[in-house]
């Protein structure tokens, strides 16, 4: 995420405010706090709109945050927020406790207990309140505290306090759906405590941090947002010589280069974000035999080459040859990020493709590891059992690609596939990864409709059906790989398609064609006269212009509409399950 100065953030901040960006999706967001820090409105909707968002902001009363919860007729209801921030100081949550004109006593933790139990009663009210996201920001040790030796070595000291308070208050937060913590403990801990408060401000106007703690702030409550709406990259592009070791092994030899401890902890890092489910890829100007003999036969290597999902190890140019990869994996040119220390490689590919976000290594290998850990757009607050898988199922995707290399048609290809298709009602257990999708599907969605977990839930109550779609086929499981989602209009006795989706992975398979299968028959049994779809256009989902037309839909009075009475039938090599409800 790029840095800026604060005159540079009032300069972006200003500029979005007097131009209108129609395909930014709009986000409220409600601040609740304990003392000034309107200083994050420019930062964060400058920080937010780099990832897509404008935001709108409401900010509650100074000290007011128990009063903005409990006035049901109150403003920040009205304002109906998609994300409810809370900013709150431990010395405003118990002020008898951190109380600077006095050190901690015995009965401390009993105080301390109860004002927790207040404020977390605030919390699920809140919670109870808002169809948005909650965040909460963890507590930081007031600056006004003398720091002392006794402090530490004492029975129950201010350090102890404030990490029991802190462990609470994530468990608590834990036990509530949509809550999450902003850990601003640890990114003061890391920018340093010295370097976070300002004392003249906060005496003037009761707001404690400086300009640079509050764009800290502000870049993670961006990245924290983007998590929580599952926007993530989904491949890192990784050049080899001077990058995953030092050294050019075409010219040193295996015995030559050199993998240090710093370029190991740089591989496991890449290796961590690849057991979070973002895919690894090798972009490299070698002889395949010299690179794969690295990774077999250096002792240092923490990374196999089955740890790569897809591999473009020759002398082509790296622009032509990613775009190769972002092809072979199905994936957006977007989704990518590059990482390459030539300065001649990073021109090329940003240049050609500068939707990629380029990443240039300074040459010293010290900084990699830090690097990779600080990769844009890869922070995550869930994991579902496809992150997981996601490696093993495009290694599945080769196997396949090689086979149909080898069909005599695609039709002997899709049937020796054995594809078996699985159609059950969205569960507690499959909600989260039914809006991971909604959030991450672009190529097969008709009308690319983003949903977030809290947004699905309300949906089911408001009577929506909503499908999930697994897919199977003799090389692996594919897991959840698509979504429906229809809800039913009684007077005109009729179905509407809200979202149809498909994974990237398990397009060009006729799994579409199962699923209506599936549909048409449904409809016929509860006596359904017609379904009527809808396909909105954007830049990415061409790829299903002509879906309702292939499974029977016609156009009449301007809408899409298939005929239950007409049927429609599966294709044989497709077969179909439907999970029951347990």
């Amino acid at each position: 995420m790029k840095k800026r100065t604060f005159p540079e953030y009032l300069k972006a901040f200003n500029e979005l405010k007097r131009t209108i960006y129609p395909n930014a999706k709009p986000l409220r967001v409600a601040v609740l706090r304990s003392y000034t820090c309107e200083t994050i409105e420019p930062m964060l909707s400058v920080d937010a709109f780099d990832n897509g968002f404008m935001c709108e902001f409401f900010f509650g009363g100074y000290r007011q945050y128990a009063q903005e919860i409990l006035n049901l007729a109150g403003e920040l209801y009205n304002f109906n927020p998609d994300i409810t921030i809370l900013m709150i100081g431990i010395e405003d949550i118990a002020p008898q406790v951190f109380d600077a004109s006095k050190m901690a006593e015995g009965d401390d933790l009993a105080a301390m207990e109860s004002f927790l139990d207040a404020y977390f009663a605030l919390i699920i009210k809140l919670r109870s309140r808002v169809s948005g996201a909650i965040i909460i920001n963890n507590f930081v040790r007031p600056h006004f505290l003398t720091n002392t030796h006794f402090d530490t070595m004492a029975d129950l000291g201010y350090a102890d306090l404030l990490r029991m308070a802190n462990m609470r208050l994530g468990q608590e937060v834990k036990s509530l759906e949509s809550c999450y913590i902003l850990d601003i403990d640890g990114l003061a801990s890391r920018f340093g405590l010295n370097n976070i408060f300002d004392t003249k401000s906060w005496y003037h106007s009761k707001n404690p941090y400086t300009i640079q703690f509050y764009a800290e702030i502000s870049q993670c409550l961006a990245s924290l947002i983007n998590a929580i709406h599952n926007i993530r990259k989904k491949c890192i592009v990784l050049d080899l010589d001077n990058t995953m070791w030092r050294g050019i092994i075409g010219e040193d030899g295996l015995e030559g280069i050199e993998i240090s401890t710093s370029y190991a902890d740089f591989q496991r890092q890449l290796l961590f974000w690849k057991q979070t489910g973002i895919i690894l890829a090798i972009c490299s100007k070698n002889n395949y035999e010299d690179a794969a003999e690295v990774f077999k036969s250096h002792d240092s290597m923490v990374l196999t080459l089955e740890d790569f999902s897809a591999m473009r190890i020759n002398w082509q140019d790296k622009a032509s040859n990613i775009a190769d990869i972002a092809k072979e994996l199905n994936i957006g040119l977007d989704s990518m990020i590059y990482i390459d220390d030539s300065d001649f490689e990073c021109e090329l590919v940003h240049s050609r493709h500068p939707e990629i976000h380029v990443i240039q290594l300074d040459g010293n290998s010290v900084n990699y590891p830090d690097i990779a850990r600080k990769l844009p757009l890869l922070d995550f607050v869930f994991l579902t059992d496809e992150d997981r898988a996601r490696t093993g199922m495009y290694k599945a995707q080769s196997k396949r690609d090689a086979l149909m290399s080898e069909a005599g048609s695609l039709e002997d290809f899709l049937a020796s596939l054995e594809t078996i298709v699985t159609i059950e009602v969205m569960k507690d257990s499959t909600i989260l990864r039914a809006s991971q999708l909604t959030q991450k599907t672009n190529q097969f969605n008709l009308t690319t409709r983003r949903y977030t977990v809290d947004d699905l839930k309300q949906m089911t109550l408001d009577g929506f059906d909503i499908y999930i779609i697994s897919t199977r086929d003799k090389f692996g499981d594919n897991g959840i790989s698509g979504l429906l989602v229809i809800h039913a209009d009684s007077v005109e006795n009729q179905w509407c398609i809200d979202t149809f989706l498909l994974s990237c992975r398990v397009m060009g398979r006729d799994v579409e064609k199962g699923v209506w299968g599936y549909v048409a028959s449904k409809a016929k049994v509860a006596g359904i006269n017609k379904i009527v779809g809808k396909y909105i256009p954007t830049p990415k989902n061409k790829p299903v212009e002509m879906l309702l037309p292939s499974l029977g839909f016609t156009e009449k009075n301007g809408e899409l509409v298939f005929e239950v009475s007409n049927g429609y039938a599966c294709p044989d090599y497709i077969s179909v399950e439907e999970k029951e409800e347990k």
